[in-house]
């Protein structure tokens, strides 16, 4: 009788449980605030001559500095994040290349947050130019929540102006909130009903959708599977092999399911930290030479390590591409134990390089090293306590950023990133960049 009563209860706590989650699905409102092309229409808000043109926001204004932010006429002419200066020039010829300014932007951030708050007492900042608002407790008819989302657009162009739009999503989790902001741009107002989410996110591509990173879009390809209806139907053995736990995290994801939290957040706490890195080279003539390639990774490497030291940050997860003039090559992410050391980046790099690129084939053109998936907490392992080595060089890469801030640059580095600097006049340039989301 004791058994047959345990099963019971069991039975009751599984089954309240479904059903609490099944009412957290259907009864949160949860609204996604993404501004459009951002950097590019802050740009045409503080200068009037910008306005309607194609304006490219770059990390500089050398030819082979990347866009960071394009206006609408730019994308229409297929102008994108990560497209060089020269190339934009070519695509469009009309195109303004306007250098990035983050203290500006910045400053427009923390107003729409402000502006926000007016509206709704639960705001997360997730970036620069993205918020979450949370109405559950104080809203939940949908009709209401899309004249409140029309008065936040018409209270943003009011106080900073025409150019600075943005696209708002209204669902039930956060997931589909977003979903739905990237549904209608520019300007547009996007609510979906938990019944109708498997139609939205059936018409994305996987990689267009918030939780799907290059990594898990790249390994669904190769599976021959560009949207989450194919997901749902997929052998979740064939997904645990490729992906282990977090194909729990996939399933929900396709089925529209998302019980992540609005995490209400101050404008003290908002900051603007990169959510990526990465720093690529150009070699003006192809290299043939496998060890000076292997310098260069070095050195790229190196300053990855030194950028997300100044920002305190540690990266977990990273990418890398190398290239021949023609674009044949290798393009691989890796994860990585948390580190803001370059000695690590570098051998993860090393790895994949020697691993998979075909140097007998293929000269070197262009190298890129990157770094995602930042925090600001070391996420520790037994690596680092059991490996002295590691240690050791974070020991000595401390005391060499205290003589390089002391006295400024770069002037204790390691012999072989020095031997590079000897015969830098064969590499024509290198682009640093820092993403964020949005």
């Amino acid at each position: 009788m004791s058994n047959a009563l345990s099963l019971f209860v069991i039975y009751i706590i599984t089954y309240f449980k479904a059903l609490s989650r099944a009412l957290i699905r259907q009864n949160r409102r949860i609204m996604h605030i993404d501004m459009n092309s951002f950097f590019a229409s802050v740009e045409q808000q503080a200068n009037p001559f910008l306005r309607g043109k194609s304006v490219g926001v770059s990390s500089g204004i050398d030819d082979y500095n990347a866009i960071l932010a394009a206006s609408y006429p730019a994308k229409k002419m297929g102008i994108r994040t990560g497209t060089r200066n020269y190339e934009a020039k070519l695509m469009d010829p009309s195109i303004i290349i306007v250098p990035v300014s983050h203290n500006k932007y910045y400053d427009y951030s923390v107003k729409l947050l402000n502006i926000f708050q007016k509206f709704c007492p639960v705001v997360e900042a997730y970036s620069v130019d993205e918020a979450f608002l949370d109405f559950t407790h104080f809203e939940t008819d949908y009709e209401k929540l899309k004249v409140i989302a029309n008065n936040i657009k018409e209270y943003i162009k009011k106080e900073l102006g025409d150019s600075i739009l943005c696209s708002i999503g209204i669902s039930t989790n956060k997931l589909l909130a977003k979903v739905g902001s990237d549904y209608q741009k520019p300007n547009g107002l996007t609510v979906i009903k938990y019944k109708d989410r498997l139609k939205y996110l059936d018409s994305m591509k996987i990689g267009d959708i918030w939780g799907f990173g290059y990594s898990v879009t790249r390994k669904l390809n190769n599976l021959g599977i560009v949207n989450t209806s194919k997901i749902r139907y997929l052998n979740t053995t064939i997904l645990g092999d490729l992906f282990g736990s977090y194909k729990y995290r996939i399933l929900e994801i396709a089925n529209g399911n998302d019980y992540s939290p609005v995490k209400n957040t101050s404008l003290t706490e908002v900051e603007y930290l990169p959510q990526s890195m990465e720093h690529a080279h150009v070699i003006g003539v192809p290299e043939k030479d496998k060890n000076e390639v292997l310098r260069l990774i070095r050195k790229l490497s190196e300053n990855l390590g030194h950028k997300l030291r100044r920002y305190d940050l540690y990266a977990n997860h990273i990418f890398f591409n190398c290239r021949d003039q023609k674009v044949f090559g290798i393009n691989y992410s890796s994860p990585i134990h948390s580190t803001n050391l370059g000695i690590d980046i570098f051998h993860v790099c090393k790895n994949i390089f020697e691993k998979y690129y075909k140097f007998e084939k293929l000269n070197c053109k262009y190298v890129r090293v990157g770094v995602t998936d930042l925090v600001q907490q070391k996420n520790y392992s037994l690596f680092d306590f059991e490996n002295k080595e590691h240690l050791k060089n974070i020991k000595i890469t401390h005391v060499i950023d205290d003589i390089n801030e002391r006295f400024g640059g770069y002037r204790i580095k390691s012999a072989d990133i020095l031997y590079h600097d000897v015969k830098e006049g064969k590499y024509t340039v290198e682009r640093p960049h820092f993403g964020f989301h949005g």
